[in-house]
Order: C-alpha cells, then structure tokens, then sequence
C-alpha cells in the first residue's frame, strides 16, 4: 500500500486490509485488492484491463469477476454507481476513487452540517410518516449529490458539526403538507436559510429535496468564500424555476437558463450553475433542441464545471447516459 499503510481512509470510512474490510464491512481479500488499487492510483482512473491484470494475474476471468468485486465495494462504502460519492465508473475508460485515500493517521473529517430529523407538528402516524419519509428523501439526496460531510441525527442530539438543518411537517387543508425548513449555525442559532413550501407528498420527493440540498451547498459555499450576493440570487431563482418546471407547476425554461447564465457570468468559483447548465442541455432545453445542438454545449458546461471544483461531477452523472459523452 506504498505510503498508506495496512490501514487507511477514504473520505470518512476506515479500510482495513488485514482484515479485509471498510469500516466494520467484510468484503474480502478479492474485492480489497481491487479497492487497493484504485487507492493507491486516486483520484486517476485506473483500467478494467489493468484492474484484471492486477487482481488476477495469472487467472483468466471474465468481466463478471471484477463486477462483483465493484459492487462489493460500493455496498461497503454506502455508494451508488448512479450518483457516486466515491467509486466512480469512467466509461470506457474504467474506475476511480473520486477522493484521495489518505493514512487512518489522518484526521477524520468532521461533519459540516448536523442534518436533524424532521419532525411532525402534532402526534398523527400518518403525519409522522410523511415526516421520516421527507427526512429519508433529503438523506439520500445529500449522499447522493453533496459533496459537503453531512450527518443525520435524532432531534435534541448533541453534534460536533458547525451547522445544523432542521424543520417540521404539518398537515393544511386539501390533503396536503406544509414543510418548513431552516439552516442554522449550531453554536448561536443564527438564521442562514430558511424554506416555507406547500404541495403533495410526491412533489416533495420528485423535485424539491434537490433544490435543498443544492441551496444548502451553495449557501455553505457563499460562507467560506464570500461569493457576491447577487449571483447566489440569480441560480437560486434559477433552481427555483427548475424545480416548478419539475413540478408542471408554470415554470419557464427562459427565466431559469438566463438566470443560470447570470450566476455563471457574474460568478468564476461557483461550480453549480454551470452543473445546472450542462444538465439543461443534456435534456435538450425540454425538447426544443436536437441532439447535435445540444451535444456540445453540454460538454462545454460540463468542462466547466469541473474545471472551478474537481468535485463537481454530479452533472458526469446526469449527462454520461444521456449524452455518451467520454470525460477525462
């Protein structure tokens, strides 16, 4: 393992190569080697060929051997291929760890934000229930999408994270929902953000968690680094067009792009809008472009993106299936 020892991490999970497993999660010595070798070679990306080649030197296997051991690994670190947090799938080039592997030595990143479960405005199970599963919905969307360290934890929890999203559920006439959130900073309660919206369950679940989770960032992001104010406003009402357009509830596609085109414009260190734009054109302006139009502005923003934070491949994601795009 070169300078990381038997012993290492990737991101926040602790890989453990004596023992053959990423936290507390066997996964055996097959799927260790493979893992092995992406750690040592992350962020680069690594060949199926020179996975085969490394694993099983002196074995013929088909590609059913190394799937396996993917999979394995994923389901250890709590990873999707769809929307990866770390083991990414680079098509046809092969695999990479999308974070450098760094020795258990290495201080454990802290969470940034303590993400507190939703609760119910008043004793009803069916209210409740509608509260877990919106709280379940904006869990996965973090992991999915987020790059920021997030940890879930039961209301009234004492948390080392910095800030802290909170809110509640209440039910309003028309068989509908109230959802309220806020984020907060933990150690005052100072306001950072808040969010007051009414629909349907399933509109929750269909668009919203992803304006969340994303205004969330950008919010934590404009902290750090002090982002102007106006751009941040520009791709917020752009998020907030694409999110009615999800909804079919009167969104419109030119408001949002020119707002997005603003916020890239205005602002060179904010990787979102310009994710946002190569994702607007992966799904070809809703179907007013052709493929060939659309195409190579995608890639473009796409670039772009990646170019202001390496991290940013959320759109890779969204675009590499729809587009066949081929990305360093």
């Amino acid at each position: 393992m070169g300078n990381l020892g038997s012993k290492f991490r990737v991101g926040d999970r602790l890989v453990d190569t004596d023992a053959n497993k990423v936290d507390d999660v066997h996964i055996g010595a097959t799927a260790m080697n493979v893992l092995v070798c992406l750690a040592e070679a992350a962020p680069g990306i690594v060949s199926r060929e020179a996975l085969l080649a490394a694993v099983w030197p002196k074995v013929v296997v088909g590609d059913n051997a190394l799937d396996q051991a993917v999979r394995k690994i994923r389901r250890a670190l709590g990873d999707g291929a769809d929307a990866p947090r770390y083991l990414q799938t680079v098509p046809r080039r092969g695999y990479r760890l999308r974070v450098p592997a760094q020795p258990a030595t290495a201080p454990r990143i802290e969470p940034t934000v303590a993400f507190v479960a939703l609760r119910a405005a008043r004793d009803d199970p069916a209210l409740r229930t509608c509260a877990d599963l919106i709280t379940a919905d904006l869990v996965k969307e973090f992991a999915r999408t987020s790059a920021i360290a997030v940890m879930h934890v039961p209301p009234d929890t004492a948390h080392p994270a910095t800030f802290q999203l909170e809110g509640a559920v209440e039910s309003v006439p028309g068989n509908r929902v109230r959802v309220t959130l806020q984020l907060l900073r933990a150690e005052n309660r100072q306001l950072l953000w808040c969010d007051d919206t009414t629909h349907e369950m399933e509109q929750f679940q269909f668009g919203r968690a992803a304006f969340v989770v994303s205004t969330v960032e950008v919010r934590l992001h404009h902290l750090r680094r002090s982002v102007p104010a106006k751009p941040l406003r520009d791709y917020e009402a752009g998020m907030v067009e694409w999110t009615k357009i999800l909804l079919a509830d009167g969104g419109d596609w030119n408001v949002m792009m020119t707002r997005f085109e603003r916020a890239v414009v205005e602002s060179p260190h904010l990787p979102w809008p310009r994710q946002m734009m190569a994702i607007m054109y992966a799904n070809r302006l809703g179907g007013t472009l052709r493929a060939p139009q659309a195409i190579p502005v995608a890639h473009h923003y796409a670039r772009l993106a990646l170019s202001v934070d390496p991290n940013a491949t959320y759109a890779l994601g969204q675009i590499n299936g729809s587009l066949d795009l081929d990305y360093p």
